[in-house]
C-alpha cells in the first residue's frame, strides 16, 4: 500500500484498517465496497504521508512567486489564472503569470516524461502517468534551495475547461485539479477531510476551497494581509475604519458568459479541430524541436508532441499558443528554429526576430538585408546544424552563415558547396534530434548526415521518419501496388 519499511511490516488487514482510517472510511480491515469504489478513483501521482501532516517540509521563502503554463491553450490559461486566484485570495502570497524566470512551470506530459529544461533539467521526470484515468497529475513540493518546481497534467484525460457548472460524464475538471496540484507546489501534503481540495482523490468540482485547506495554506504564509483605510461621510463628523483585503496581482478573471455558452463555443472549435488530419499536411510544415518534443506548425495550426510517443493528439490554434507579435504576422512567417542556447529564430517577412522561450519576448531584430538579402528573396531554408552553426538558403543557389551571438555574417557559398547531394531549390529544412538534418522539396525528404557530409536517405515525405504513427494506405491501394509488384515480376 505505502513505501517504507514500517508499512512494509504491515500485513494485509492492518494496512487496509490503516488505510480506511487515513480516508474516514469504516474500519473493518477489509475491502468492503467503500474501501475498493475509493480505491478505484481518478487520484493524484504524489505519495501520501501516513503521519497525516498538512504541510510538505519545505515553503517558499518568498511571498510572490511567478507562473507560466507550457505550450497552453487560451482556455488553460483562463483556468489557471482561476486556480491560482483561488490560493492567493486566501493567504499572503501574490501569485502572478509571468514568463521570465517562472517559480512554477505547468505542463501536459504523457507516459514517461521529462522536465522542463529550463525547470528541473532536461531529466525523466521520476514518476509515469498511466493514460486516461488513474493517476491525473503530479507535482513537486518547494525545494530547499529554491529554484523552478513543475506541476504535470496528463494529456490524456479528457478535460472539461468550464469555471463552473456540472462537469459532463467522463471528463475531469481541469480547474480541480488544477487547483489541488498547485497546493502541492506552494507546500500542501494530502488530506485527510473528503470534502478538502487536497484530498489524494478526485472529486467533482471547481476548486472551492474547505476550511482544512485554507487553514494548512494560511499555516505556511499566513492571512492575507489586511490594511486599515479611513473613510468619511458628508452627513457626520465622525471618522470611521474600515478593513480591506489586498486582492492579489494576477489579472481578475471575469465569467461574462454562462456555462453553456462556453460548452458551445469549446465544441465548435474542437469539432473544427478534429477535422485537421496531422498526416495529409505538407511537408513545407514549418517543424522545430524543444525542451524533448517536437512543434509542427502548419497554417493556422500547431502539434506538440513528445518526441519518443508514437502517439499525437489534436492540435492547437497557432492563434492561442503564440503570443500577439507573432501571431499578428503568422501569414508572414517564413521559418523558424531553437538554436542551441535555446532562443526561437524567426523569419517573419523581411526581418529575422530572436524570441526567449518560453516568454517569446523579443530579445532582437534584424533586416534580412543586413546578411545581404533582398526583400523579394526566395528563402529556402532558415535551420542551425549539430555544430551550432546557423544558415540561410535562399534564392535556390546561395547559403549565409550567421553568427549569433553578434548577428553578423560569419561565411558565405553555394548551396551545393554546404549540402553535396542536397537540391538547391528546397521549401525548408531542420534539425533532428537523432544526429541528421531534414530538408525538404516539394513531396521529398532529404536526410543529411553532417559528419559524413552527404545524403543518407531521401524518399517520399512521411512522419514515421519523426516516430509518428499514420493509418497505412487503404486495402485497395495496397492490392493495386500489390498487383503492380506482381505484373513487374512477371515480365
Amino acid at each position: 500500500m505505502k513505501n517504507g519499511s514500517e508499512n512494509e511490516l504491515m500485513n494485509i488487514e492492518e494496512a487496509l484498517m490503516f488505510y480506511q482510517e487515513f480516508y474516514n472510511l469504516p474500519m473493518d480491515g477489509t475491502l468492503n465496497e467503500e474501501t475498493a469504489k475509493l480505491m478505484a478513483q481518478p487520484r493524484c501521482g504524489v505519495t501520501d504521508d501516513p503521519t497525516g501532516y498538512a504541510t510538505a517540509p519545505t515553503k517558499w521563502s518568498k511571498n510572490i512567486l511567478k507562473w507560466h503554463f507550457s505550450f497552453a491553450t487560451k482556455e488553460q490559461i483562463e483556468v489557471a489564472e482561476k486556480a491560482f486566484e483561488t490560493w492567493s485570495n486566501e493567504a499572503n502570497i501574490q501569485l502572478v503569470r509571468n514568463f521570465s524566470r517562472p517559480d512554477i512551470i505547468i505542463s501536459m506530459k504523457r507516459n514517461v516524461h521529462h522536465f522542463a529544461s529550463f525547470c528541473q533539467g532536461q531529466g525523466r521526470c521520476v514518476s509515469k502517468f498511466d493514460g486516461e484515468g488513474g493517476v491525473l497529475g503530479h507535482a513537486y513540493f518547494p525545494q530547499y534551495v529554491g529554484g523552478c518546481i513543475e506541476i504535470h497534467l496528463d494529456a490524456d484525460e479528457h478535460f472539461y475547461m468550464g469555471l463552473g457548472g456540472v462537469t459532463p460524464p467522463g471528463q475531469i475538471s481541469m480547474l480541480q485539479l488544477l487547483t489541488h496540484e498547485i497546493g502541492h507546489s506552494l507546500g500542501l501534503k494530502h488530506s485527510r477531510q473528503n470534502d478538502s481540495v487536497m484530498n489524494a482523490y478526485y472529486k467533482d468540482g471547481h476548486g472551492r476551497l474547505s476550511e482544512d485547506d485554507i487553514q494548512g495554506i494560511q499555516s505556511l504564509y499566513g492571512k492575507p494581509i489586511t490594511t486599515p483605510t479611513k473613510t468619511t461621510t458628508t452627513t457626520t463628523v465622525a471618522t470611521t475604519t474600515t478593513t480591506t483585503t489586498q486582492k492579489p496581482t494576477p489579472r481578475k478573471i471575469t465569467e461574462t458568459a454562462t456555462t453553456a455558452a462556453v460548452t458551445t463555443d469549446s465544441n465548435v472549435k474542437n469539432e473544427k479541430l478534429d477535422n485537421v488530419n496531422l498526416c495529409k499536411i505538407h511537408p513545407d510544415a514549418l517543424l522545430i524541436t524543444s525542451n524533448h518534443h517536437l512543434l509542427i506548425f502548419y497554417q493556422q495550426y500547431v502539434w506538440i508532441l513528445e518526441i519518443g510517443e508514437e502517439k499525437y493528439g489534436k492540435p492547437l490554434l497557432i492563434a492561442e499558443y503564440l503570443p500577439n507579435q507573432l501571431t499578428s504576422n503568422m501569414r508572414g512567417i517564413k521559418h523558424i528554429y531553437q538554436s542551441a542556447n535555446g532562443h526561437i529564430m524567426v523569419i517573419i517577412d523581411e526581418f529575422i526576430y530572436i524570441f526567449d522561450f518560453p516568454s517569446f519576448v523579443i530579445r532582437q531584430k534584424n533586416k534580412l538585408s543586413d546578411f545581404g538579402i533582398g526583400r523579394s528573396d526566395v528563402i529556402n531554408a532558415f535551420f542551425t546544424s549539430y555544430s551550432g552553426r546557423s544558415y540561410i538558403l535562399y534564392q535556390n543557389y546561395y547559403y549565409v552563415e550567421i553568427d549569433e551571438c553578434t548577428m553578423r555574417v560569419r561565411s558565405r557559398g553555394t548551396i551545393t558547396d554546404l549540402l553535396p547531394g542536397v537540391p538547391i531549390d528546397l521549401n525548408g529544412g531542420f534539425r533532428y534530434i537523432n544526429g541528421n538534418m531534414y530538408f525538404f522539396r516539394n513531396n521529398t525528404y532529404y536526410e543529411f548526415n553532417e559528419f559524413k557530409n552527404k545524403v543518407t536517405a531521401a524518399g517520399d515525405f512521411n512522419l514515421q521518419l519523426f516516430n509518428i504513427q499514420c493509418p497505412q494506405k487503404n486495402i485497395l491501394q495496397q492490392l493495386k501496388q500489390l498487383l503492380l509488384n506482381l505484373s513487374q515480376f512477371v515480365e
